[in-house]
């Protein structure tokens, strides 16, 4: 396999650099725009912490196929909880792909995309869930995620997943630095999507070969465009 496809799918970590603090890998190229994003929103009072930055494939394997087998929660475009039982193979899959990448076409697998959450904001022991409500008016994070809706342009960033569009629901957690990630999207090709699949242990791996042409236009290329901030 090309190294390209390895470092895509996050089959490789080469293009990773440890920060000790973000205590996250990072893209080599997303370090320094990062820290510096950091720097002025923690001038500003907030404290921006990562949840979730580099996901390796293997680990976003395990939370693809536990979620297939009911073993993890499954929500709908609500982030109301559905009971695997009552959905067929195919529709499970597709509420699956409304909040979780299929193995090696995640955006984590990049280095270049982070959940957020501001450190300050936070208070006794508050568990981060990453849902909407934290970050949407009212929200514990919505200061900050208003803040970098501002701000967050100006080093390189922007959310990926801003709004409605048909396809993965709206993420007001997830940032992306476009000048590289727009990179990797751009190689992800459909004949990426299918070579993944066929060297991976995936869960419904019927149903992603079958669907492959909707999926990847509807799921992995339909992103907001880099000025899509409000």
């Amino acid at each position: 396999m090309e190294k390209i496809f390895q470092e895509i799918t996050g089959r490789i970590e080469d293009h990773l650099i440890w920060s000790d603090e973000l205590k996250a890998k990072i893209n080599k190229f997303a370090l320094d725009p990062i820290l510096s994003l950091k720097k002025k929103a923690d001038s500003e009072g907030f404290n921006l912490q990562i949840a979730s930055a580099f996901r390796s494939f293997s680990r976003q394997e395990d939370i693809w196929n536990k979620k297939m087998k009911g073993v993890k929660p499954i929500h709908d475009h609500f982030n109301r909880l559905l009971d695997p039982k009552d959905l067929t193979p195919k529709e499970l899959v597709f509420a699956i792909l409304k909040w979780s990448a299929i193995p090696g076409t995640s955006r984590h697998h990049w280095g270049t995309d982070f959940d957020y959450f501001d450190g300050n904001a936070l208070s006794g022991d508050y568990k981060i869930q990453l849902i909407p409500e934290e970050y949407l008016e009212g929200g514990i994070f919505n200061p900050l995620y208003l803040w970098l809706k501002d701000n967050a342009s100006e080093f390189g960033f922007y959310f990926p997943y801003n709004e409605e569009r048909g396809g993965v629901c709206p993420e007001p957690w997830h940032l992306s630095y476009f000048p590289q990630a727009k990179l990797y999207q751009n190689r992800f090709s459909l004949d990426f999507y299918l070579e993944n699949l066929k060297n991976s242990p995936i869960e419904g791996k019927e149903i992603l070969f079958k669907e492959a042409a909707l999926i990847f236009k509807k799921y992995i290329l339909n992103t907001s465009p880099f000025n899509s901030i409000s």
